[in-house]
């Protein structure tokens, strides 16, 4: 057992007996002596890699990170709330509305507009962690050929519209232990994709524990582009649809 700080590898070496409980809050100079007390406090030197845990600075919320090929992801959706739950859901502009996924997900589901934090850039940070943004078309499909069997990209299989692509892709994204696997083998990249579910433009939550919906940072008008997987397919869907739809959120690594 180690106790501290796990992001910033500051861990107390000492024994469990030295462990302190206070009834009070202890000054600044109290904290500092009892810090260098005995030299029992190591910081360890430690470069971040991909496949380590983030800590998101403005909720301390704490991720997983996966490698897939080129491209490092988080493991896990978004589920930073910039005050947009408290936000109306409507199916007209601004489209600046969340909500929890469906089915008991932790996760969040964000209408197009409040997710890409009102940018309307490809690639945008949105509401991602500093340092990682919304996916862009492009890269999913750098994803989806990397993990696919049959077709790597730029096959133009990735290239459809309003379709299911791809051979085993959409498997190779799912969580395993969730049992919405259409095949196999299944899961094995660590991206563990969840059905969570959708919330639809009137902010109805649906689809959840059978599909999973996530944006990416391409625009068409009042639509954008979304990758859908579900439990009856081993492809990965995609299509524009409108900005009112709320769908999750898959960040990448900038």
């Amino acid at each position: 057992m180690r106790i501290g700080r796990f992001a910033s590898h500051l861990h107390f070496e000492g024994n469990i007996d030295d462990v302190r409980i206070y009834n009070r809050a202890l000054s600044e100079e109290e904290v500092e002596r009892l810090y260098r007390e005995g030299d029992r406090w190591t910081v360890m030197d430690h470069v971040w890699n991909c496949g380590d845990y983030i800590t998101d600075e403005r909720d301390n919320e704490v991720y997983s990170t996966v490698q897939i090929g080129e491209q490092c992801w988080l493991a896990e959706d978004l589920r930073y709330d910039d005050g947009c739950s408290g936000n109306t859901w409507n199916d007209t502009a601004p489209f600046n509305a969340c909500g929890l996924q469906g089915g008991g997900y932790d996760g969040m589901v964000y209408q197009w507009a409040a997710a890409m934090d009102g940018s309307t850039q490809e690639g945008a940070q949105g509401l991602c962690p500093n340092g990682w943004h919304i996916p862009t078309d492009e890269e999913f499909k750098i994803l989806e050929g990397y993990v696919d069997s049959t077709y790597g990209y730029p096959d133009s299989e990735w290239d459809k519209i309003n379709d299911s692509r791809g051979d085993d892709a959409g498997d190779q994204l799912k969580d395993p232990e969730e049992g919405w696997c259409y095949s196999t083998p299944c899961g094995e990249f660590g991206w563990n994709a969840l059905p969570g579910g959708r919330y639809d433009t009137s902010g109805t939550v649906d689809s959840f524990d059978s599909y999973g919906f996530w944006w990416s940072s391409n625009a068409d008008g009042n639509e954008a582009l979304r990758r859908r997987l579900r439990y009856d397919a081993s492809g990965i869907h995609r299509r524009n649809l409108s900005q009112a739809f709320g769908f999750s959120i898959r960040c990448l690594r900038d």
